[in-house]
């Protein structure tokens, strides 16, 4: 079994003109306990050096508090952290996609080339069954005897049901590109505070944004993801993991250039 975790990255305004990206971390079945134990004894051992009462819920990592200072003194942790503390959490999370042999998949939509009237939902389940589809493309090129479960970010009781509706579609029919064999059940919507694999996917998920954002394949933890994104079952060099939608100028060249500097490692 498979566990893949999805979160998102990017203003969900269709109007912003800005990348959205969804993005899943999956780690077969094995990883998830000594993945989890790290992950969540470096955060325990922190915090109780600075508040012994501070509870598991409030140490979820997120993007925004990693790289903007000002969201920090409101937070019951990153209050406390020095600027060490938080360099080395964020490295231990990028760390595991290395130490738990993570695969990355990720969707990494153009909200300027989407058709007028497109409304969140609908970007929403495009990129989600995009997504899918790789994940269904990942698992039958590499273990085909395996299953896939999804766990993603609980985005709110209207968005979470549409996405529900839409997997179950596919499980049941397929869509015109394919039959999702090796996927099974309904995604599980988890709060992102108790789950570090969706705290991580939050992470890499940033990192791809803030990448085709500002057009910027030498973003510093971009290296940190590079290595760990899907390729083409055949040819080795093909960031296969990564989707760009609708067709984008501007997009496809920052890929170009992600591309070249994959090759390069």
């Amino acid at each position: 079994m498979y566990f893949f975790y999805i979160d998102e990255s990017g203003n969900r305004d269709v109007k912003v003109d800005e990348p959205y990206v969804l993005t899943a971390v999956g780690m077969y079945e094995n990883q998830w306990r000594g993945f989890n134990k790290h992950l969540m004894g470096m955060k325990i051992n922190i915090a109780r050096e600075h508040n012994p009462d501070i509870r598991q819920d409030q140490l979820e990592i997120k993007a925004n508090l990693l790289t903007k200072p000002y969201d920090r003194p409101e937070n019951p942790f990153f209050k406390h952290l020095s600027d060490d503390e938080i360099t080395h959490i964020s490295e231990q999370y990028y760390r595991q996609l290395e130490f738990s042999k993570m695969v990355i998949i990720a969707v990494i939509i153009d909200k300027a080339e989407l058709d007028e009237g497109t409304t969140l939902e609908q970007m929403h389940q495009n990129a989600y069954e995009m997504l899918l589809e790789r994940i269904q493309h990942y698992m039958r090129n590499n273990y085909p005897k395996h299953n896939a479960l999804i766990i993603m970010d609980d985005t709110g009781a209207q968005l979470n049901r549409r996405i529900a509706l839409m997997h179950s579609r596919l499980l049941n029919a397929g869509n015109n590109n394919m039959d999702f064999r090796n996927i099974i059940e309904f995604p599980f919507f988890a709060s992102s505070e108790f789950s570090n694999g969706i705290q991580l996917a939050d992470l890499v998920a940033y990192s791809l944004y803030y990448t085709f954002k500002h057009g910027n394949p030498n973003y510093v933890y971009l290296d940190k993801i590079l290595p760990r994104i899907a390729r083409h079952a055949d040819d080795k060099n093909n960031l296969a993991g990564l989707k760009l939608w609708p067709s984008s100028g501007r997009f496809e060249q920052t890929l170009k250039s992600v591309s070249k500097r994959f090759w390069r490692e």
